[in-house]
């Protein structure tokens, strides 16, 4: 996301000249909604049968159940008289917490959803809403609004690249649940999505006929073409200069890399806030944050993981994202 792209320009000025775009990873998405409306009608009112009750607004999560989701947030911020669903999966034990949160209000529904499901899904409720602090672009952004759907997210990182709040969704804090309580309930009564139109059908439009390839022609491939193009043209000293910068710039790299390639090692080998260690590729599983006190050390399952200590409104985390896994 452009978000991240200026992160790294303003922390270590580092330039970034072209982002990835946003996709969509199945082609149901694409379809217009008229094609969804029975489905969504129908799996809507299963929920509403569930709940045993029918509740002002149907606020949907959608993703993998991890802590760093933060999922445990939506369910302290769920307004009494709305519902929550939450659909995914994962392999942490977190995962189980959340599968035995169920409430009147709240109802987990553990398990993957092909793509013809998850837009069903996302078709059948009033809002998403996502707490999470770690999304790289937020996909599930791009899926809702495909779907005819607002959100409501928390405004951070990769959250932060499309959403305008209350032109084309909303900005909700869920740090604080008691706000974010408040928060929720004002966007339900003023009309979830009447009060973001017509910006809201205006995003789904967008990204539902979103040309991909064209759009990483015109993001990436033409603008690396063309400084290919002006680096092939420099003449004379300028390109001599060129040459010699990266002859030394190879000489640095090559003499660099032994030294931080034992250093890096070496310190994994004795840090002890947090522990690493190395596993075999395939065998990681996401660790249990639940068992670990408060500000005790944290061991990471995964070779690249980082842990934090546990409080009550940041759990750990373990950084990594997708559209719906």
């Amino acid at each position: 996301a452009n978000a991240y792209a200026k992160s790294l320009w303003d922390r270590y000025k580092v330039p970034v000249h072209s982002v990835w775009p946003p996709v969509l990873w199945s082609e149901a998405f694409r379809r217009p909604l008229r094609d969804f409306a029975a489905a969504a009608a129908d799996r809507r009112a299963k929920w509403v049968q569930r709940f045993g009750f029918s509740p002002r607004a149907i606020f949907l999560f959608a993703g993998r159940w991890s802590a760093e989701k933060r999922i445990h947030l939506l369910i302290d911020a769920m307004p009494q008289d709305c519902g929550l669903i939450i659909v995914g999966d994962s392999d942490a034990d977190y995962a189980d917490e959340i599968e035995a949160s169920a409430q009147r209000n709240v109802l987990p529904e553990r398990g993957m959803l092909g793509a013809e499901e998850l837009r069903v899904a996302y078709a059948a409720s009033d809002l998403f809403v996502s707490a999470s602090t770690c999304e790289t672009l937020g996909n599930t952004v791009v899926e809702a609004w495909s779907s005819g759907t607002p959100v409501a997210i928390q405004p951070v990182g990769g959250h932060l690249e499309f959403v305008k709040d209350e032109e084309n969704s909303y900005f909700v804090d869920f740090d604080d649940s008691g706000v974010a309580r408040k928060r929720l309930s004002s966007i339900v009564a003023a009309g979830v999505k009447a009060a973001v139109e017509p910006a809201l059908s205006e995003m789904g439009e967008h990204f539902r006929h979103l040309n991909f390839p064209a759009e990483i022609q015109r993001l990436l491939l033409d603008p690396a073409l063309s400084a290919k193009s002006k680096w092939r043209a420099m003449k004379g000293w300028r390109w001599m200069l060129e040459i010699l910068v990266r002859v030394i710039l190879l000489l640095a790299c090559g003499l660099i890399w032994p030294f931080t390639s034992v250093w890096s090692r070496a310190y994994f080998a004795v840090s002890c806030d947090p522990k690493y260690r190395h596993v075999p590729a395939g065998s990681a599983n996401e660790p249990d944050f639940e068992s670990k006190p408060s500000g005790s050390n944290s061991e990471s399952c995964c070779s690249t993981s980082v842990s934090d200590s546990h409080n009550e409104s940041a759990r750990p985390l373990v950084h990594s994202e997708s559209s719906f896994v």
